[in-house]
């Protein structure tokens, strides 16, 4: 038992030492880009503009350890039109390179999304993600611009309508240094 707890203690503390933990707030809005649909500026968008069913809000969490860098976003989108409320859990892996006071990062991981309706024959979809991500480093606080795409599978097909359809979600995130 004592060897097995020096051991846990010998490998966490260079993470300990070297790794860095954000977490905080995340609020993202959903989009397309569609150039095939000229009216194509949100997935929601409406006439009278972005209103609260538009935006999916989480949890953001980092951790960062030299270049390397993974993430897990919690998130909940109210229901919207026709799609139904969602639970979201996106996780990434990927790098992220610190520039002065900025932070650069891409990501590619799986995601998991659970649907509240009764009327969905398949309420739980498992797919794939990339999050581009920009960080403004304020001390132990970022302020983040993220970009979060959505991929129903890891597949050249899905990664060739993407290329035409960039649809998933932008937005800002708070974090905070722990």
């Amino acid at each position: 038992m004592r060897k097995a707890l020096f051991l846990l203690i010998l490998i966490a503390l260079p993470f300990m030492a070297f790794a860095e933990l954000q977490i905080g707030p995340t609020a993202l809005y959903n989009v397309i880009f569609a150039p095939d649909e000229a009216r194509s500026v949100g997935m929601y968008a409406r006439d009278e503009g972005i209103s609260l069913a538009d935006l999916t809000f989480g949890l953001d969490t980092r951790l960062k350890i030299g270049i390397f860098q993974g993430s897990a976003i919690a998130l909940f989108s109210p229901p919207a039109g026709e799609l139904p409320t969602e639970a979201e859990i996106y996780l990434d892996a990927g790098i992220a390179l610190d520039i002065l006071f900025l932070r650069l990062g891409i990501g590619v991981g799986p995601n998991l999304i659970i649907a509240f309706d009764e009327n969905i024959d398949k309420p739980v979809f498992l797919g794939g993600n990339v999050k581009i991500s920009a960080d403004i480093m304020l001390g132990g606080i970022a302020v983040s611009v993220n970009y979060l795409m959505y991929l129903p599978e890891f597949s050249k097909e899905a990664l060739d309508y993407l290329t035409n359809n960039l649809e998933g979600n932008i937005g800002v995130s708070i974090l905070f240094k722990l």
